[in-house]
């Protein structure tokens, strides 16, 4: 693992922290038209200890909350020091915060966390080793199919006024099936182009400002002067 690949790295196996990260993009896109900014401080706080991991133990869902364990292992053993840093700082230092937590490590977490939260808290309970890891999981990688791929792409480096209705799409399916292997291009095309349509009229109208209307206007233009994407256009030119 990676600080700069975190997300994907995160993503790829704990398919619980999708949403949560689609949660944290949603947001970014909404502020700034871009997710560039979104740290692996943010996602190991909001997609990760606290939605994922502290939940899992107050609810004591168990497994998870093992899976979640033996990847701050990973984390800490990564050799990346912007990432361990992180991990120390958004998630070891922040064990205190949920009682339902330190049981659970005593029992299940790895070495190098043990040592961190022996240090971090002044306990040596944290120290003597607990039952070994579980295999580990298969899970599926949660990635739209190449296809579909490739319409989210386009769309996000043309049209930059569809990104925060890119990730909303991508929210709505993660939220349902922690995946995004359902996801189409005429899902992407629709669930994005459509409702981007409908804010910038709304927008325009309420902004008098007819530029924002104009945008995407211009967006739908290049849409269907585009081979791959005109098709998609004519197919949906009723909803649009």
């Amino acid at each position: 693992m990676k600080y700069s690949g975190f997300r994907d790295d995160l993503w790829d196996v704990l398919p619980e922290s999708r949403e949560h990260i689609l949660i944290q993009e949603l947001y970014e896109a909404c502020r700034a038209q871009d997710t560039t900014d979104l740290s692996a401080y943010t996602l190991l706080s909001e997609a990760f200890f606290h939605p994922v991991l502290v939940e899992a133990a107050e609810q004591g869902n168990v497994a998870l909350a093992r899976r979640c364990i033996e990847l701050i292992e990973q984390l800490l053993a990564s050799g990346d020091e912007l990432l361990t840093g992180a991990a120390r700082i958004r998630v070891v230092d922040k064990v205190g915060h949920s009682p339902a937590l330190g049981p659970l490590l005593r029992r299940y977490a790895g070495p190098l966390t043990r040592d961190e939260l022996a240090t971090v808290y002044a306990d040596a309970t944290f120290l003597p080793p607990g039952d070994p890891f579980l295999p580990p999981a298969e899970v599926d990688d949660g990635r739209p199919p190449a296809n579909a791929l490739f319409v989210r792409d386009w769309l996000w480096v043309n049209v930059p006024m569809s990104r925060e209705h890119v990730v909303h799409a991508e929210l709505s399916e993660a939220k349902a099936t922690m995946s995004l292997r359902a996801m189409t291009p005429d899902r992407y095309f629709i669930e994005s182009v459509a409702p981007m349509l409908s804010d910038a009229r709304l927008d325009a109208e309420q902004q008098h400002d007819p530029s924002i209307l104009d945008e995407a206007r211009g967006a739908l233009a290049l849409m269907r002067a585009d081979a791959d994407m005109a098709p998609l256009v004519k197919r949906h030119a009723d909803s649009l």
